[in-house]
């Protein structure tokens, strides 16, 4: 059976389909309103995850952690969640540009209104200690080096990929928690991106 999503940011309806293979693959099914008749976009959500109003995650989290949170106003249906990591030399093998891999990892998980209860575990148990372990998420993402200056990783994680959106209701959370002293990175955030429902 056939479902449909509005994809944010991109501004048309797509269905999922199943072709021979048993693979769901996407169609275009028509073009919603333009953004300008959608009040500005408010339906839209671009929103950084953030601890005390900060978005910058680069951060002293040894001990306490330092959480970072998307909090859902109303009803969501998040799509992807887009981290940038920009630092000095960066290899697989290490965190960002620092000299080795994390000793305790970053979290990411979804929780319910109360902020305790895990709803979901976006890595089954495994923290993100190293840039490889991003691909567990991305597949596909990958250091960008320079000559000169900073190099980037970019994060794509796209929750779309499942054939859902993420749906949250209204006072549930995404969390990212920092375990580890991530303060000498020169920067370390994410966005959120989707649409209320």
């Amino acid at each position: 059976m056939a479902k449909k999503y509005v994809l944010s940011g991109n501004h048309f309806s797509t269905r999922l389909h199943e072709i021979e293979t048993g693979v769901f693959v996407p169609e275009i099914v028509a073009f919603t309103e333009p953004l300008s008749s959608q009040e500005g976009g408010a339906n839209l959500i671009y929103k950084y995850l953030r601890n005390a109003g900060s978005v910058e995650m680069a951060v002293d989290g040894d001990d306490p952690v330092i959480k970072f949170d998307f909090v859902s106003v109303g009803e969501s249906n998040i799509g992807h969640i887009n981290f940038e990591i920009l630092d000095g030399t960066m290899r697989n093998e290490r965190f960002a540009g620092l000299a080795a891999a994390l000793t305790n990892g970053i979290l990411m998980e979804v929780f319910d209104t109360d902020g305790t209860t895990v709803l979901l575990d976006f890595l089954d148990g495994v923290p993100i200690k190293s840039n490889a372990n991003w691909t567990s998420l991305t597949g596909r993402d990958e250091i960008q080096q320079e000559s000169a200056g900073d190099d980037l990783l970019p994060i794509h994680f796209d929750l779309i990929d499942t054939g859902e959106l993420l749906n949250l209701q209204d006072g549930q959370i995404i969390r990212v928690t920092i375990q580890d002293d991530l303060s000498t990175l020169t920067q370390f955030r994410a966005l959120v991106q989707g649409h209320i429902e």
